[in-house]
Formats: C-alpha cells, structure tokens, sequence
C-alpha cells in the first residue's frame, strides 16, 4: 500500500502541478475546452497549430491543451470520412472517397494517401 502511496506523489502530484500551474478554474476550463476543439479539428495534422495558437492568444494551459487534443487524435482519424462527406455536401461535389479507397492509398503509402486525401480535405 505504502508503494502505491509513494508511486502516486512521484507521478499524479507533479503532474497535477503541471496541470494547475497557478491557473483559474475558467481558465483550465479554457484549456480543456480548446485542447477538445484542436484535437478534431478536421484537417489532420492542423490542430497542434490551432492548439498552438489558441495557447499563445488566451494565455492557457499548454500542458492541459496538448493533453486533451492528443487524447482525441484517434477520434480526430475516425471523424475523417464523415468530414469528408459532410464538406462534399456543403460544396455539392460528388466526388466522395469511400473508406475501401483511404485505406488502399494509406497502403501505398503516407504521402500517396496525403496526395488524395489532401485535395479532399479541402471540401470540408
């Protein structure tokens, strides 16, 4: 018991501290919030820079941001084809990648895959 005890303040408190760092409630609840915006933001690879300046324009957390956004990437990934659906939509193109087409372009290769999903990614 002493073990785990001694594990959580060499871990969780520091941590913790990061977390905090002197900040408001609102303002943690800023991070937090804008870490969740930045991390599905649309456009892979994107939401670091949005996160980044959202940071730098409001003064947050960056321990905070960077947390919540990089918990959500893997959401951010699964969002890409409806995202794409939803751009081609709104720009009434019908020109839609099917998720049999990503994955074979992924398995060409990442900047194979980025050729074709970056002129898709434009519509949304």
């Amino acid at each position: 018991y002493q073990r785990r005890v001694r594990g959580r303040k060499r871990v969780r408190d520091p941590f913790i501290s990061l977390l905090k760092q002197g900040l408001s409630p609102e303002a943690l609840a800023l991070s937090f919030a804008f870490g969740a915006a930045s991390g599905v933001f649309p456009i892979p690879g994107i939401g670091t820079v949005v996160s980044l300046l959202f940071i730098w324009l409001f003064k947050l957390n960056i321990v905070a941001t960077q947390l919540v956004s990089l918990i959500l990437s893997p959401i951010e990934v699964a969002l890409i084809i409806p995202f794409i659906k939803l751009g081609s939509f709104v720009m009434r193109t019908t020109n839609v990648l099917t998720a049999n087409q990503i994955a074979h372009e992924f398995k060409q290769g990442f900047f194979s895959a980025f050729r074709v999903l970056g002129l898709s990614l434009i519509h949304i």
